[in-house]
């Protein structure tokens, strides 16, 4: 059976797949935390972003603003090796709220790295 096709060519199924992506945008528009690049959410570098240094965070900011590609390795062996949840807690950990990312009180986010470099000041994942 063929689809019936409206008056401007287009099915309805492509139609609703329009709507569909137009408002996944917006609710990640809507929901994007304020101030923050890609980068600093996912913890991940845009291919074509050239703003980020592979040098990583100086000593004086260990903010967890950026982190280098060696680092992020280091803390996933580590979190992996001691069987701890992506935060670097023990797995068992809830958070209230579902993440310990977002103080729901203030309102404030954080990277993950920025809650990871934050919790674990001596940066165990180096030794």
């Amino acid at each position: 059976m063929v689809a019936k096709q409206s008056i401007y060519g287009f099915s309805s199924g492509i139609a609703i797949l329009i709507v569909m992506v137009l408002v996944l945008g917006a609710m990640v528009w809507g929901l994007w935390p304020k101030g923050k690049a890609f980068e600093q959410v996912t913890g991940w570098r845009l291919p074509w972003d050239k703003s980020s240094s592979e040098t990583g965070p100086s000593s004086e900011d260990s903010s967890g603003d950026f982190v280098n590609l060696q680092e992020r390795l280091q803390i996933e062996e580590w979190i992996t090796k001691n069987k701890l949840n992506q935060y670097g807690d023990p797995a068992d950990t809830l958070y209230e709220g579902g993440s310990p990312l977002m103080d729901e009180t203030t309102g404030k986010t954080m990277t993950r790295y920025e809650y990871l470099f934050e919790k674990h000041l001596t940066r165990p994942w180096k030794k």
